[in-house]
């Protein structure tokens, strides 16, 4: 799975969750959260358990058969419907067992545990994935509230510059519409 489509989700969380807690997780914490919690590795997890329990019947005689029957049965003409009036009509009855060659099952129960190695390559390509939507989520949150943080800073030195613009026009060193360049600017910076 990409990051991206994690991304959202984790900002959505860490947004909601952020509130509720008394201090800021982790990086550590929030990959440590997201390694056991994640929807995505319980299912890889479940795979791989499933590939497990078809390993025992990978590579064994199927089932056998029963095989019950009835031919060339008169349907028409003077004994229609007589089961022992004709030569012919046969019943059959038997247990039937198929028999695949060695080399055959021996493949199935390769491709079995094949298939077991392969899920458990995914829990672990999976797990890697959620790490790295975790760890990008994590980041992009962070360095969003160092720039919040940053920009309110500039929004307090520009201050002066705010209440200034008024006192221009009023004074007459300003002309009316440049009062409101630093309106402008300042909605720029919200």
């Amino acid at each position: 799975m990409s990051p991206n489509r994690w991304l959202p989700a984790l900002l959505v969380g860490a947004a909601i969750a952020t509130p509720a807690s008394a201090d800021p997780q982790t990086f550590d914490q929030t990959l440590a959260l997201a390694s056991a919690n994640a929807p995505s590795l319980q299912a890889a997890a479940l795979k791989v358990e499933a590939a497990r329990a078809a390993l025992p019947a990978a590579g064994a005689l199927p089932d056998p058969q029963l095989k019950v029957g009835l031919e060339n049965v008169p349907i028409s003409g003077p004994m229609a419907g007589r089961f022992g009036a004709d030569e012919m009509t046969m019943a059959t009855f038997g247990l039937m067992q198929e028999v695949p060659n060695g080399a055959r099952r021996r493949a199935e129960a390769g491709i079995a545990r094949a298939d077991i190695g392969s899920a458990q390559a995914e829990v672990a390509v999976e797990a890697l994935d959620v790490r790295l939507g975790a760890a990008l989520a994590w980041i992009d949150l962070h360095y969003a509230g160092r720039r919040l943080a940053a920009l309110d800073s500039v929004l307090q030195t520009l201050e002066p510059l705010w209440d200034a613009a008024p006192a221009g026009v009023t004074a007459g060193a300003t002309r009316p519409a440049g009062a409101l360049t630093p309106v402008a600017q300042r909605a720029a910076l919200d």
